[in-house]
């Protein structure tokens, strides 16, 4: 019978692959739920594209707590992020704020002057809440910023 030739894999490879082989390739990453929706402005589209902000207040039990963002466009629409583009929110309760600027803010400290109205403009501060349900596949919501 032929003998293969072996060859001995540095003290570093075995170490790295051993760690991989024990670890996996992460924590997995928690499931989210796709949320989407539209902002308006007293009933109607918005003056400007802007983002919405979720920032959390209370995990559903077994998810970690972590924040989502979307940008919307002129007509008001958008899509929750929290890992990757689009990918939604991970179940909880969250505080809503919006950003919604008449021209972008400035790095030199000029004054912008910014489009949302108080008290919605500031997650410490905004009325809104959303709560996303563990698997609850999609959601679909509606924020209608009053003055």
């Amino acid at each position: 019978m032929k003998r293969m030739p072996t060859r001995r894999v540095g003290p570093a490879v075995a170490a790295a692959l051993l760690l991989a082989a024990l670890t996996g390739c992460g924590p997995a990453r928690p499931e989210t739920v796709a949320v989407d929706g539209r902002v308006l402005f007293d009933g109607q589209r918005p003056p400007q594209p802007g983002m919405v902000y979720f920032a959390p207040l209370e995990p559903a039990a077994g998810y970690p707590r972590r924040p989502g963002r979307a940008a919307f466009d002129a007509e008001g629409r958008f899509r929750a992020t929290s890992f990757n583009d689009g990918d939604g929110l991970v179940p909880g309760r969250y505080r809503v704020a919006f950003d919604c600027w008449a021209s972008p803010p400035k790095a030199e400290g000029l004054p912008s002057k910014g489009l949302v109205p108080p008290p919605y403009d500031n997650p410490g501060t905004s009325p809104l809440e959303l709560v996303v349900k563990p698997g609850a596949g999609s959601l679909t919501v509606e924020f209608d910023l009053r003055k």
